[in-house]
């Protein structure tokens, strides 16, 4: 199991992440406080698409606390077949001991869900915590039709600007869908100054220099991606797939 060692961007960014946990959003029931740490960790690292370093978070905080619904829920929303399987059903069994919210949030789990469905229900949990940023998040991006969620994509960058993966969700819709990438590199590397010791930020500029046509630059961004990351699926591919001419 790894140690609690962060850079201390990362550790400021977690210390303002959790104690937004203490005061004012949803709770994390556990019996082990150092597995709440890695759930808030990899929550974190969860909204930022930063997936490889959140499952580590999820499984680790899941060793200390079999029982800690939440770690499970997060873990299988990481994991694919039999071991998503067994994620989801040992977090709603663990649910039954949790607070009303802890079981809300479990219960997305069922599959027979839509992205409607699964819509509401973080609907209501951003209700029960208006405050709660992770929460915001999902309730933003779970929002099945575009238009809306794009408008609540720019109320969530206005109630939170200082959480650095909103710039990363706007850096997107700026690229991808109004084409404008002068907007889209503002918010990019506003991103990447928030949060330079996350690896995520590193793979967001490669995408926007690969998606301009820069290879240099884009290559340069992958490489510093995974430096900080090695595992980083994303990171690994379109550098792979940049350099493979190199090679040659």
């Amino acid at each position: 199991m790894k140690k609690y060692t962060f850079p201390i961007c990362t550790f400021i960014y977690l210390c303002f992440f959790l104690s937004a946990h203490a005061q004012q959003t949803m709770p994390l029931t556990s019996s082990s406080d150092d597995a709440k740490k890695l759930v808030g960790s990899g929550m974190m690292h969860l909204v930022n698409v930063e997936y490889e370093e959140a499952y580590d978070d999820f499984d680790d905080a899941v060793k200390l606390d079999p029982n800690f619904a939440l770690a499970h829920f997060f873990k299988g929303r990481l994991s694919f077949g039999e071991s998503r399987t067994k994620c989801f059903a040992m977090a709603q069994q663990a649910a039954a001991n949790t607070t009303d919210a802890e079981k809300l949030l479990v219960s997305v789990a069922d599959t027979s869900l839509n992205q409607k469905g699964r819509h509401e229900i973080f609907a209501k949990l951003h209700d029960m915590y208006p405050e709660d940023p992770v929460l915001e998040d999902f309730y933003v991006m779970s929002e099945p039709d575009s238009t809306t969620r794009v408008k609540l994509l720019e109320e969530q960058v206005a109630k939170f600007p200082n959480s650095p993966e909103v710039y990363n969700q706007m850096g997107y819709y700026y690229m991808m869908a109004r084409k404008d990438n002068t907007k889209a590199k503002e918010c990019f590397e506003k991103y990447l100054a928030m949060y330079p010791d996350g690896y995520n930020p590193y793979d967001s500029m490669g995408e926007y220099y690969l998606n301009t046509g820069d290879k240099e630059n884009a290559k340069k961004y992958y490489l510093k991606s995974l430096e900080r990351c090695p595992s980083s699926f994303s990171s690994q591919t379109k550098y792979q797939e940049l350099t493979k001419d190199d090679k040659k």
